[in-house]
């Protein structure tokens, strides 16, 4: 995972978060595309085979990526291995269906995007049509929450200034801000590199309180 960049995500990476919450139905991989191939191949090499790509899988309805899936034919157990045109892995995990997944596994640590609601077991829905609902539904039965409104997950305050609060969906976010959980294995902490320090994110959805609904 060092050498290549890839990253877990997805179901994987919330149990890490949660443990004892719910055991995840494969594991997820997300990789530039400089590596996608090297990804693959190592994952055949350990027995799993290419399957046809399963547009039931959560996170997957968005365009321009690639989804390869692979199964093991004795264990049956899956591992998807996702691309995209992005210039950070990061990029991808943003455009989930909400914050509760937009965490990941590193080969330097644990990273979570939006702490303070995924610690509670909460989240906001980003996107929301017929595909990613199977997806609101399976986290829901698991045990988490997830609303449509910023603001039934955060108290509007006075003081609330959009494109500033860091949850504000609005606000221009990046892995070096204050507001990520960054769990190194290493106590040096975090190695940041060039492509972490310039990769930013924001939340393809409105603040409802610029809008005027609170």
């Amino acid at each position: 995972m060092r050498r290549t960049g890839a990253v877990v995500s997805g179901s994987a990476a919330l149990a890490l978060i949660h443990p004892q919450q719910f055991l995840p139905n494969d594991i997820d991989f997300y990789v530039l595309p400089f590596a996608f191939a090297g990804v693959l191949r190592y994952v055949e090499d350990h027995g799993y085979k290419i399957k046809p790509f399963d547009r039931s899988l959560c996170n997957y309805y968005h365009q321009n990526i690639v989804v390869i899936k692979l199964v093991h034919p004795v264990s049956h157990k899956s591992v998807n291995v996702t691309t995209g045109l992005d210039n950070h892995v990061v990029k991808l995990i943003t455009r989930f269906h909400s914050t509760l997944v937009m965490n990941y596994l590193s080969w330097f640590g644990l990273v979570d995007l939006y702490p303070e609601w995924t610690m509670e077991k909460r989240g906001l829905i980003v996107t929301d049509n017929p595909a990613s609902r199977g997806c609101h539904a399976k986290y829901v039965e698991r045990g988490y929450t997830l609303y449509r409104d910023v603001f039934q997950l955060t108290e509007p305050l006075e003081e609330h200034i959009c494109s500033f609060d860091p949850y504000c969906p609005t606000s221009v976010r990046s892995l070096h801000d204050g507001h990520s959980l960054v769990e190194p294995f290493d106590s040096n902490g975090f190695p940041f590199k060039k492509s972490d320090r310039d990769m930013a994110w924001s939340l393809p959805v409105p603040c409802s309180f610029n809008n005027g609904d609170n």
